[in-house]
């Protein structure tokens, strides 16, 4: 554990002593686990680190704000204080959200950004199951009870399976280390780190509503970023359509973009293999 104002699980899973940095920034409801498949497959040529946001895996609120702002600030201080130079920001799902939040905040500490299923600026044609779940988070104390109800009916296994089969486009490709793993963290909360946990998805849910409630800002999000932008969307995500992505990728032609068929939220574990290579050639074309 480190300490960022509070205590923080930050991970460096390596690479060459002289490459390039990267930070690995996992989305709401998740954990640096998220990124086990990818890492291998980037340590070859980048310094990996990853780090648990406030509430999320190892890392308690600690009084911290699980917002997209209080995310950047806390992607500050591990860039500043952990990694020690500026870095490639891989961000999956509402990660890619903060680091490009930090990058617009800090683009002296950031020498590019990677968007795994980044969330997008709300468009047609999405899932009004997803919709409705989120906007149910804006009601008081029910969701954080809800969440709770679910975890004292539910074992770790089905949770984190049940988790993994939404994001997943083919089920059956989930890898089996990375379900246990998931399942032993999950296993290993008391109550009391349950309870914050459920309350800190709740916020970032809430933030997630608010981000989308308001596309304009988040357009001009996406406009005031300055540093290098590599954005990947699985074809096959239920969360977040890959017809916004590619809405984004239009409006900023600079950007590269790759839409990955049979994919859906989580291709740094669908197809670990594949995003390193779209990453490492992406790093590695002309400026």
């Amino acid at each position: 554990m480190t300490d960022l104002d509070g205590p923080t699980h930050v991970a460096r899973f390596g690479g060459p002593a002289d490459a390039p940095r990267a930070l690995l920034v996992h989305g709401a409801g998740g954990s640096l686990l998220d990124f086990l498949p990818l890492a291998p497959e980037l340590r070859q040529r980048l310094d990996l680190y990853a780090v648990d946001l406030p509430g999320s895996g190892r890392s308690p609120r600690a009084g911290r704000s699980p917002s997209i702002a209080g995310g950047a600030a806390l992607l500050d201080r591990v860039v500043r204080d952990v990694v020690g130079e500026p870095a490639l920001l891989i961000g999956n799902s509402l990660g890619g959200i903060m680091a490009l939040e930090f990058a617009v905040r800090h683009p002296a500490q950031v020498t590019g950004v990677v968007l795994l299923n980044a969330t997008q600026p709300l468009g047609r044609g999405g899932d009004p199951r997803i919709a409705a779940a989120l906007a149910g988070t804006l009601l008081p104390w029910l969701p954080q009870r809800l969440l709770a109800s679910q975890r004292a009916k539910e074992t770790p296994e089905a949770h984190v399976a049940d988790g993994l089969r939404v994001a997943f486009a083919d089920p059956g490709a989930v890898p089996r280390d990375l379900a246990r793993v998931m399942t032993e963290q999950r296993a290993a909360q008391d109550p009391e780190q349950a309870w914050e946990q459920d309350a800190a998805f709740v916020s970032v849910a809430r933030s997630i509503v608010g981000l989308l409630a308001r596309p304009w800002r988040h357009r001009r999000l996406f406009a005031s970023v300055e540093a290098p932008v590599l954005m990947i969307h699985g074809e096959d995500d239920p969360i977040i359509p890959v017809r916004w992505a590619r809405t984004s990728a239009a409006a900023h032609p600079r950007w590269a973009f790759h839409a990955l068929s049979g994919v859906g939220h989580m291709p740094q574990a669908e197809r670990p293999d594949l995003v390193a290579k779209l990453v490492l050639e992406w790093l590695d074309a002309p400026a």
